[in-house]
């Protein structure tokens, strides 16, 4: 009966963790950007390199939208994944008492399905608490090799959480003198990322490309795409971080003259950070509740990874019952349980019916996928590129896919993500090369409050100099590559100098394109608030004849590389309108700001310099070729 009840547990959790691809195929952000993340693959772009990007050759397996591509690999590894995820909560669940055990349980079943990552935190954690636990096994040396080798090539944030994890366990073992486990673990993790790198079609010399591409992206992460949460978010997450690092080292304290309680309860405080970063970075309903996703799983795994003995149970199952109640009360605020409560059991029985009929599951999605194709297609863009290179300027990736075109990505291929100067220069480079794109199909789009012509400047400038409009369709602008093009000119400086926080920059009317490059120091404590937190917001205001005043969220690092500031461009739709008439959209002036509450946080002055850009659309050719800009049929 035990054995049975076991079996029971691991297929419950087993067909509850599977994440079968069932999201549509849509062109929005996130869902372009998983699907492209298949296609990828399947063409063989090497990461690193053609890629950059915070997700690996990997990355595709844990994504959740269906793009045609790859879909047999896509489950059976997601199957496998998903079966050692199964087995690590099957063993810590048996190593529980009943109350906590029943709590574990209704946790991850509950929340695993909508908030996951907590769980891949989660599982990175238990392998290598398992590993330190069981005296540095072999077996479990090898298990937790794979499993952190294949989780650092699907995201960067489980590939440092892996790395740090490997890193703590190989510590321990030091401590124990035991080189040669700590030599196999090293080894193995190395070779199996070598062999899983290769076997998804990448150069092993691009492994270090890689993992430099997705660090840069991931450090401009913080900057680039925070969200702002209420102060009563804010302290409910300080108060939770706090509950829990206690609730970790009091249980590693417990144990008392065990010297693998320092290293375990090391790692559940990194893994606590980590959860409480991702939450709280874009502090909103759907980042958030990961830290206590984290909580409610990590809380009672601690308990079975140290079994305190009794003397100490009653304080630190008092923390461990307050943290469940904060994390329930916010979770119940982010999403009511008549939305998570039903999630569980649709989740269970959708998996169970797909793995007994997999070929209707194919079926019904292969039909969605028809339909969602025929309601975005470009029929007349797709007559214009035939079988040329075509990029996509924007997020919406999916819609070049979606369209079966020759999609040819520069590296950074979402432009919100092209957020530090090195990643602007990559994707420039990649424009101004012969790899560039026949074609792009372009929408003007930003995120988080961002200033339009902050992301991926330096491509926008490419296009409106080197490329000519042709058409416009359903919202998108094609442009094409001129037959002649012309070598970039330095831009010719016109004013530089250091200004106050809320000193009015008037900006020259009669120079034609302005750019602006703003270097903005942070102090010391601004420094350590990033790291531990985020950095604090900084808003630029634009004055406009054409938008009037409006404000926009700065980001550091692009105002660094620099951007176009005017004209001033909303959306597409003043792209075209520049093209037409290039003096139309003139801003008369910005202005710099930081919050009150900031001003401890950042030096009280920056130093900025405003350039003279080169002439853009220059050729005047909006509307030849193709279909009409001013055409209202053509717009969605």
């Amino acid at each position: 009966m035990r054995r049975a009840a076991l079996f029971g547990l691991f297929v419950l959790f087993w067909l509850m963790l599977i994440n079968l691809p069932v999201e549509g195929f849509w062109p929005d952000l996130d869902s372009s950007w998983q699907g492209a993340l298949s296609y990828f693959v399947f063409k063989g772009l090497q990461f690193g390199k053609d890629v950059i990007f915070t997700y690996g050759p990997l990355g595709y397996v844990i994504t959740d939208t269906y793009s045609g591509y790859l879909l047999a690999s896509r489950i059976g590894l997601d199957l496998i994944l998903k079966g050692v995820f199964a087995l690590l909560m099957t063993v810590t669940a048996l190593r529980l008492r009943p109350a906590l055990r029943l709590g574990f349980v209704l946790n991850v079943l509950l929340w695993s399905v909508v908030y996951p990552d907590a769980l891949y935190l989660l599982a990175i954690l238990l392998a290598a608490c398992y590993v330190i636990v069981f005296e540095l096994s072999p077996v479990l040396l090898l298990g937790a090799s794979v499993l952190f080798a294949f989780l650092s090539l699907t995201k960067f944030t489980y590939c440092l959480l892996s790395v740090t994890s490997l890193s703590i366990v190989v510590g321990h073992a030091f401590t124990r003198r035991k080189w040669l486990a700590a030599t196999a673990l090293v080894t193995g993790y190395s070779v199996c990322v070598c062999s899983f790198w290769y076997l998804a079609g990448q150069r092993l010399a691009g492994i270090l490309s890689f993992a430099g591409g997705a660090g840069e992206v991931a450090s401009g992460y913080a900057e680039a795409m925070c969200i702002s949460e209420s102060w009563l978010a804010f302290w409910s997450g300080v108060g939770a971080v706090v509950l829990g690092t206690t609730l970790f080292v009091g249980l590693g304290c417990a144990r008392g003259g065990q010297n693998r309680a320092p290293a375990i309860s090391l790692l559940f405080c990194v893994g606590l950070f980590v959860a409480w970063k991702e939450g709280y970075i874009r502090a909103d309903q759907w980042h958030i509740p990961n830290l206590y996703v984290f909580l409610l799983f990590a809380a009672p795994a601690a308990w079975a990874i140290f079994r305190p003995p009794v003397a100490h149970r009653r304080l630190l199952l008092g923390i461990t019952l307050i943290l469940f109640l904060l994390s329930y009360a916010v979770l119940s605020l982010a999403r009511p349980p008549s939305v998570w409560l039903p999630s569980a059991y649709a989740r269970i029985a959708a998996n169970a019916t797909a793995i007994v009929h997999p070929t209707r599951y194919r079926a019904a999605f292969d039909n969605a996928l028809w339909h969602i194709k025929q309601e975005n297609a470009l029929p007349g863009m797709k007559r214009l590129i035939g079988q040329e290179s075509v990029d996509v300027f924007g997020f919406e990736q999916a819609i070049a896919l979606l369209n079966d075109l020759n999609y040819h990505p520069r590296p950074v291929f979402q432009g919100y993500s092209a957020y530090t100067p090195s990643l602007v220069i990559r994707n420039r480079d990649f424009y101004l090369g012969d790899a560039a794109p026949a074609f792009v199909i372009f929408k003007l789009q930003t995120a988080d409050d961002r200033f339009a012509a902050e992301s991926d400047a330096a491509v926008l400038e490419v296009i409106l100099r080197d490329y000519e409009l042709v058409a416009v369709e359903k919202g998108y602008l094609l442009w094409k590559r001129k037959a002649v093009r012309q070598p970039p000119t330095a831009h010719q400086l016109i004013r530089e100098g250091v200004a106050a926080w809320g000193e009015l920059l008037p900006l020259p009317s009669d120079r034609g394109p302005v750019w602006l490059q703003a270097d903005i120091a942070s102090s010391w404590l601004g420094a350590l608030c990033a790291f531990c937190y985020k950095p604090a917001r900084i808003v630029m205001i634009v004055e406009s004849p054409t938008l009037g005043t409006r404000k926009y969220r700065l980001v550091r690092p692009l105002a660094e590389s620099g951007f176009l500031v005017s004209p001033a461009l909303a959306d597409s739709s003043d792209v075209a309108e520049m093209c037409r008439h290039p003096e139309s959209r003139s801003s008369l002036s910005i202005t710099l700001n930081r919050s009150d509450s900031a001003r401890l946080l950042y030096r009280n002055e920056y130093h900025y310099r405003l350039y003279a850009g080169e002439e853009l659309c220059q050729s005047g050719t909006a509307g030849r070729g193709g279909i009409d800009p001013n055409s209202s049929s053509n717009q969605r």
